[in-house]
């Protein structure tokens, strides 16, 4: 198997290396989207289940392993917390959190595009490889002009292979990260809603 992709590689020359370095980092930087995505939601999961509780959060005791929940945390230990305060300790939260989360998905992207742009270049050099034998020996003889053909399918063929998942995994993240902010805004919500129906967090410390 190894063999068939190692002749594979060496006969679409060596574009197919740079479109194989553009995939790694794709993938890459996917899944390592996916797991920062996967922590945020356990962190705010923990965050959430403290005021859903009815008690009131202390960073002393309430740790999420995230460092931008915990920051709240630490924020809203005050013993006089009002909404106006939670709305503003919150706030600026957002303000953190929401860049984090979209960082590295404009340069997942990127590389996305690179991807069937690097295929295309192959398929020049390909076709460029293709006339100039054609040039020097006619076209008597078609097994001469193969080797420039085959560099440009197989090129052709890679850059579409790497950029046609690394889409699907982009538009995955993207959504996941979409769901995530805008539950962020509904548990804000939600938690200032409790802070005015009860006049203040109820409770004792954790």
């Amino acid at each position: 198997m190894i063999r068939v992709v190692l002749d594979t590689f060496n006969q679409g020359g060596w574009i197919m290396w740079p479109i194989l370095m553009v995939s790694i980092v794709v993938w890459f930087t996917g899944l390592m989207k996916l797991y920062e995505l996967w922590s945020l939601e356990r962190a705010r999961r923990i965050f959430v289940s403290a005021f859903e509780k009815g008690i009131r959060i202390s960073s002393e005791l309430v740790r999420t392993g995230d460092r931008h929940f915990d920051r709240l945390i630490k924020n809203l230990s005050g013993s006089n917390l009002s909404p106006v305060a939670f709305r503003m300790y919150f706030r600026e939260f957002l303000l953190s959190i929401v860049p984090f989360t979209n960082q590295g998905l404009d340069s997942m992207a990127a590389f996305i595009t690179v991807a069937p742009l690097l295929g295309l270049l192959g398929t020049v050099v390909g076709m460029i490889q293709t006339f100039d034998v054609i040039t020097t020996f006619g076209v008597g003889n078609p097994a001469l002009t193969a080797e420039g053909i085959s560099v440009a399918l197989l090129t052709t063929e890679a850059g579409l292979i790497a950029a046609f998942p690394g889409l699907l995994l982009h538009n995955f993240i993207n959504n996941r990260k979409t769901r995530f902010q805008k539950q962020l805004f509904i548990d804000g919500e939600s938690i200032v809603k409790r802070f005015s129906g009860n006049g203040k967090q109820a409770g004792k410390h954790v």
